[in-house]
């Protein structure tokens, strides 16, 4: 009988540095696949931390407006983060914008120099900070409806909205009325064409994966895609537009039993439980820093130790 052949030497073990890159590549991509997977199917865990981004959303926003008190060490930490949050939508989009702007300008004020007395110039332009509150605001309003869709996922809405019968479809339009059936069609259109540009600007990102031969579903790709897509719309005020759409259309159309309008119900009903609750919970936050300052300077601290 002969005796079995020895183990081969891989080719992992005569070149210890690719085995080395390929165990940080192994360990980088599992990292990423537990943490994709864990934030995809836990819809506790989305509940939980968009309540989380409308909180400390909510107390940036109020202590930066009305200059709120709390104690030093807060209020160092959430003034610096309005402060980061602004730079951060500054260089991501605002300044490439004004930058656009302010060459345009001043070509076409060149241009007219050719044939005018006009003397070429670029002009000073910036962002206010109310605009880039304004899309902090609207990123917020975008993650909660994120959430939503967790919890109410698009099986269950497509679901809804193919059990819709043509008589209630008809009940729904009737409802709403010339005016305002026109005015939802245009924000939910206006919506839409959001969408589609962000889709396209997320494909062009992608392109490093893509030459990797990851696909559009790799963890990686859909963490991008997650993301930019949030800040993208966010920036351009998507969230106002997706709300003004639930407010124009469920006013008219609440009464109607449509299962369509239910699982929209339920929708706006989730993001308007989560609005209340950060707004409950963030006066519990002001209102326990100033008990604790007003504790503070009276002096009980030294007393009591």
């Amino acid at each position: 009988m002969r005796p079995a052949a020895p183990p081969l030497v891989s080719e992992a073990v005569t070149r210890p540095e690719r085995n080395i890159a390929q165990y940080f590549r192994v360990a980088f991509l599992s990292w990423i696949a537990s943490w994709h997977s864990f934030f995809k199917t836990s819809a506790l865990l989305s509940v939980v931390i968009t309540l989380c981004y409308e909180i400390i959303g909510l107390i940036t926003l109020l202590r930066g407006w009305f200059a709120l008190p709390m104690l030093p060490i807060f209020e160092s930490t959430f003034d610096a983060f309005r402060i980061y949050i602004h730079i951060g939508l500054e260089w991501a989009f605002y300044h490439w914008i004004v930058l656009s702007i302010k060459l345009i300008i001043y070509f076409g004020s060149f241009l007219l120099s050719l044939v005018t007395p006009i003397v070429p110039f670029i002009p000073n332009l910036s962002v206010p900070r109310w605009i880039k509150d304004a899309a902090l605001i609207s990123i917020v309003i975008l993650r909660v409806f994120e959430s939503a869709y967790f919890v109410l996922p698009r099986n269950k809405r497509d679901d809804a909205r193919d059990k819709t019968t043509p008589e209630q479809k008809a009940m729904i339009k009737r409802a709403q009325g010339p005016f305002w059936g026109t005015l939802h069609y245009h924000i939910d259109k206006t919506n839409k064409q959001l969408y589609d540009i962000s889709d396209w600007i997320i494909y062009q990102l992608q392109a490093p994966c893509r030459s990797f031969g990851w696909s559009e579903h790799h963890q990686v790709s859909l963490m991008i895609r997650k993301f930019v897509r949030e800040l993208l719309l966010g920036i351009v005020m998507s969230g106002y537009v997706r709300l003004a759409g639930y407010l124009v259309y469920l006013p008219w159309v609440w009464r109607i039993g449509a299962p369509t309008v239910k699982s929209i119900k339920e929708t706006f009903l989730y993001f308007c439980v989560s609005f209340v609750v950060a707004l409950v919970t963030t006066g519990l936050w002001f209102w326990a820093n100033s008990y604790l300052l007003t504790w503070l300077r009276t002096g009980n601290v030294g007393s009591a130790s």
